[in-house]
Formats: structure tokens, C-alpha cells, sequence
């Protein structure tokens, strides 16, 4: 019960609330567990074997960990796996192995919705479909949901790292001394992840910090992905210059993302730059939106269209049409974009780190490279070859095969315990 209380009073910041909220009132409906209380200490509690119970704070959202996870539950549902998620969101229908339940209080910090749940309710969805086991996926309010359900059930408990927030914290924070605040970042995430029981991550690169730095068991981690979504089929051709009338359009770069410091999205201008001294016709097509957007405007002087947040209609049309996808995140631990690349043939370039350094086989279907100024020469490379822009591409539909759906989800559902 001390570790939910630490983490409520850790994340509640009453400058940040969106509705009225009594702190005092949501602590004491969390303990008071209605007509469960009695049920859990007079009856025995016999779960069903290898069921579990997903709690994740993102579901329907325009965010990679969203994305993958609705993709998930699609397949639960096709499958019919003894997985169920759980939600805590407004305007949300129920599904097949989809519960909702709603939010007590809605708090947003940063671009972050918090929606805290009534614990009530999760209890008693708990008891009634018999879960052995939970899986979070988020570190909001689920997390502390999660490590209660734990207490209470005495069952295992699992975590999904999607973000790295240490990263996140670092990109955007003005706490003006920046090693104190790393220093009680990895702390307060250490103390979180060492209370489960298995760890899922995205890369490599993170597994490695985990047990470097946070001192978790490599016993405990477990490396899983993304699965690819197949490409749609009849794309049509692109009008490359409907973007760039009267100018030079045989190279074009992409990017997607959310438009956010963290993205990377400041290092373009001067890839760009630097890339122009040799490729003056150089381009890029950007599509999303974010809170960084009109700095970005200002800082690429020309050759750059804004699309926008668009239907993935139009994303394929641009991975299909467009020359080189550039990812200039550090922040990503997967990287969906970059098999969302791959399906259509389309190469990448990206930073030598977490998601895309496991994604991307460099000079192969794509780069990985140290620094803006190493991006910015490996894309004059790409375009003064015409033979290795062929290759690539035919490189990159081959690699997707390492993330078929079926194969990614056979090895999550194994390690989770629920095939």
C-alpha cells in the first residue's frame, strides 16, 4: 500500500489538475475496497491459470505505444487469447477483452493525460474473470494499479517499457541543474521497474541500461517488438512536384513523427544544410504535428512541405513515392515508422541507437549513423548512387519479414505465460 501511496503523491500536482479533485477523497476510496474487502479475506481467491489482466493509460491515442497496442488487442480478439485490456478513458465502448472503466479524476502535465481510475472497479473486474497474472504498459496511474493488484492478489506482475521517459525528462525539461534531475529520475524509475516481476522491452539498448544501471536481473527482461501491419495494396503514384512546383524533385526525403524536441526534429535543418552543399535540390516531405511545429517552420528556410497529420492512405502514398526515410530520434525505443518504411520499399536513416539500431542493418536497408553531421553524408551518398537507392529498397521489403505478426505475438504471448 506504501508504494501506491509514494507514486500517487509523486505524480498529483494540484497546479496540473483539469477537474476538481480531493486528494484526501480519491486516497480514501483507493483503500476502501466495498463489498470486495470481505470477499478477499473470508474467500479464497482461485484464479484461473495463464489469464491476464493488461492495464495501459494509452490505447486510442496518436502515439506509437498506442498504435502497437490496439494492434495487440486485435489480435487477442481474432485469437481469442486469455489476455483481456483494461482502460481507464471516457467516451470508450467496451470490446471483447476490452474493459473500460472511468476516470475518478483527469490531470494533464505536459502533453500527458492522467486518468485516475477508480480502484474499486478494477478490483472487482479482477476477481470476477479470475486473472493469474497483470502486464502494464504505461508508468501513470496504471503502474500503481498494477503493483496493487499485485499486493492484494499475491500474483506476478509484468511491466512493458514502451518510452524511455528518462529521455523524455531530458529533452524537455528546464530544471536548471540537469544532473540532479537525471539523478532523481533513474531513482524514482529504478524503485518502479524493481517491483515487477518481468520486464518487456523494445531494444537492446535499453535491456543493457536496465541491468546496467538499474541493477535489474537480465533474468528479468525480456526483448519483444512491434509487429509490422501489412502494406496496403494499389498505391497510387505521387506527383512529386504537387509539393514543389517548378523545382527539382528527384530527392526527397521523409519524415513522420510527432513534431516535439525530444523527436530529434532540430537536427534537420542542419542535415539539410550541411546535405545541400552537395545535393542543392535536396527536399523533405514532413508529415505529423506537435508542439514544436513553428520552430521547426522557422528553422528550415525552404525546400520543406508540412503536411500535417494524415491518413495512413497518404502515408503509404509517401513511403511508396518518396526516396529516404530520416529518423533523427534518439528519444524512440521501437520506431513503428521504420517498419511502416519498410513495408513499401522505402530506406532509412537513423540514429546508431535503442529501437532503430535493432530495425535498421546499415548499408544494407538503410544507415546508422552517430551524428547529424554523419546523417547528413550518408544521405549525399544515397542519392549519388542509383544502384544502392535499388537495392535498398528491395533490402528493406526483406526485412520485414522478422516482424510478421504471428511471429512477434507468439513469442510475447510464451513469455508472458498465456500460451
Amino acid at each position: 500500500m506504501k508504494i501506491l501511496q509514494d507514486i500517487i503523491t509523486e505524480i498529483i500536482n494540484p497546479e496540473s489538475l483539469v477537474e476538481p479533485f480531493n486528494f484526501k477523497k480519491y486516497i480514501d476510496n483507493v483503500f476502501k475496497f466495498s463489498g470486495i474487502h470481505s470477499l478477499l479475506y473470508t474467500k479464497k481467491y482461485e484464479p484461473i491459470p495463464n489469464k491476464i489482466l493488461h492495464l495501459t493509460d494509452t490505447l486510442f491515442d496518436k502515439n506509437g505505444a498506442s498504435v502497437s497496442l490496439a494492434y495487440q488487442l486485435k489480435y487477442i480478439q481474432k485469437n481469442n487469447i486469455a489476455c483481456d485490456y483494461l482502460i481507464c478513458k471516457k467516451d470508450v465502448d467496451p470490446q471483447p477483452h476490452l474493459y473500460v472503466v472511468q476516470p475518478v479524476v483527469k490531470l494533464s502535465k505536459r502533453y500527458v493525460d492522467l486518468n485516475f481510475p477508480n480502484i474499486t472497479d478494477i478490483i472487482e473486474i479482477f476477481y470476477r474473470e479470475k486473472y493469474d497474472r497483470v502486464i502494464c504498459s504505461t508508468e501513470g496511474p496504471m503502474a500503481s494499479m498494477a503493483l496493487y493488484l499485485k499486493q492484494i492478489f499475491k500474483i506476478p506482475a509484468y511491466f512493458f517499457i514502451h518510452t524511455d521517459w528518462l529521455e523524455y525528462i531530458n529533452s524537455n525539461s528546464n530544471f536548471s541543474n540537469k544532473a540532479l534531475e537525471q539523478n532523481i529520475s533513474l531513482k524514482s524509475f529504478k524503485f518502479l521497474y524493481s517491483q515487477f516481476d518481468k520486464i518487456f522491452v523494445l531494444n537492446t539498448d535499453n535491456r543493457d541500461y536496465l541491468i546496467r544501471k538499474m541493477d535489474i536481473s537480465k533474468k528479468k527482461i525480456y526483448l519483444t517488438s512491434y509487429f509490422s501491419i501489412p502494406p496496403l495494396k494499389n498505391i497510387p503514384s505521387l506527383e512529386r512536384n504537387k509539393f514543389f512546383p517548378d523545382s527539382d524533385t528527384r530527392a526527397i526525403l521523409f519524415l513522420a513523427c510527432r513534431l516535439s524536441r525530444e523527436k530529434g526534429i532540430f537536427d534537420i535543418p542542419k542535415i539539410l544544410k550541411r546535405a545541400r552543399k552537395k545535393i542543392p535540390h535536396l527536399k523533405i516531405v514532413i508529415a505529423g504535428a506537435g508542439p514544436d511545429e513553428k520552430k521547426l517552420r522557422k528553422k528550415i528556410d525552404s525546400g520543406a512541405y508540412f503536411l500535417g497529420w494524415v491518413a495512413k492512405e497518404q502515408l503509404a502514398k509517401m513511403y511508396k513515392n518518396l526516396d529516404l526515410f530520416v529518423f533523427p530520434s534518439r528519444f524512440d525505443t521501437f520506431g513503428n515508422v521504420l517498419l511502416e518504411a519498410f513495408s513499401y520499399g522505402m530506406p532509412a536513416i537513423s540514429y546508431n541507437s535503442k529501437g532503430p539500431k535493432d530495425i535498421i542493418q546499415h548499408n544494407k536497408n538503410g544507415y546508422l549513423v552517430e551524428n547529424w553531421k554523419d546523417m547528413a553524408d550518408k544521405i549525399i551518398d544515397f542519392f549519388e548512387n542509383a544502384e544502392t537507392r535499388k537495392r535498398m529498397r528491395q533490402e528493406a521489403k526483406k526485412r520485414i519479414q522478422y516482424y510478421e505478426e504471428k511471429i512477434v505475438m507468439k513469442k510475447y504471448l510464451k513469455n508472458l505465460g498465456v500460451i
